[in-house]
């Protein structure tokens, strides 16, 4: 394997925008913990804001458009062919092996891939004959592309995207179109990063999950700036609650089998 090669032709880019400036230092507080020999240049999507540390590129692209066309515009200015793409809230929790990642992507340049996934959500759908512990996503399969953590040919994304769409919709509409494609899609089977599922963020809140996870990291968390999304924590306890023991039983008596699912009804709303 040419190392240098995959190297000076790959980079890490965070897909993210200056109203999340006050998640970058947690971000990269652990990327760098638990990625220190990172090998491949790192970026940072912004608008005009730039994050202060001599391991990281900000591309400041300007006005806040469509998500497709910030991420067009940035994918343009950085020369590398291949890319790592994370999500601004992807917090790392687990070390990070550099070796696996080159290994895939040399596989990914070898079989001219689109992507390999590299969070298993949702796991791949066919099996493929490998030493890298991954497999294949059909071309019926659905949800084929994720924006979550992946390995990408540029090329590919920006065939994807269109302009105008955001990251739900090109999830959903560039699986439709992905199916045109003769590239193949391939999914790990086992993290290869490990992130709270779901991300750290929640509709612009913080997702309550991560909250203990970034305290055993020794994370400070200004909630000055964005709350915790309550409603989803009070529907977790509750989806908790309603699967216990006890609950089976005593969902079983009409009046409080009714309370109960009245109260699960009105936390997901």
């Amino acid at each position: 394997m040419d190392t240098n090669s995959s190297r000076n032709n790959c980079a890490v880019i965070i897909s993210s925008f200056d109203g999340f400036a006050d998640i970058w230092e947690p971000f990269f507080t652990l990327f760098f913990r638990y990625w220190p020999d990172c090998p491949f240049p790192v970026y940072l999507i912004t608008n005009q804001k730039k994050y202060r540390n001599v391991r990281v590129r900000s591309l400041a692209i300007g006005e806040d458009r469509d998500w497709a066309r910030n991420t067009r515009a940035a994918l343009a200015s950085v020369p590398e062919d291949y890319f790592v793409w994370l999500l601004d809230d992807c917090f790392f929790m687990k070390p990070v092996d550099s070796g696996h990642i080159m290994r895939l992507l040399e596989f990914l340049k070898t079989r001219h891939a689109a992507t390999i996934r590299l969070f298993p959500a949702p796991p791949p759908d066919e099996s493929f004959p490998n030493d890298l512990n991954i497999g294949r996503i059909s071309k019926d399969a659905d949800n084929r592309i994720s924006l979550g953590g992946g390995l990408w040919n540029k090329d590919s994304m920006l065939a994807l995207i269109r302009d105008g769409e955001n990251p739900w919709q090109t999830e959903i509409n560039g699986t439709i179109r992905s199916r045109e494609f003769d590239q193949e899609f391939f999914c790990v089977n086992a993290p290869v990063f490990h992130y709270p599922e779901g991300g750290a963020i929640i509709r612009g809140k913080w997702n309550h999950e991560a909250i203990p996870l970034l305290r055993k990291e020794g994370i400070r968390i200004d909630f000055n700036n964005r709350s915790v999304d309550t409603k989803r924590a009070t529907r977790s306890r509750i989806d908790h609650l309603r699967k216990t023991a006890v609950a089976q039983v005593l969902k079983k008596v009409p009046l409080i089998g009714w309370i109960l699912r009245y109260l699960y009804r009105r936390s997901i709303k």
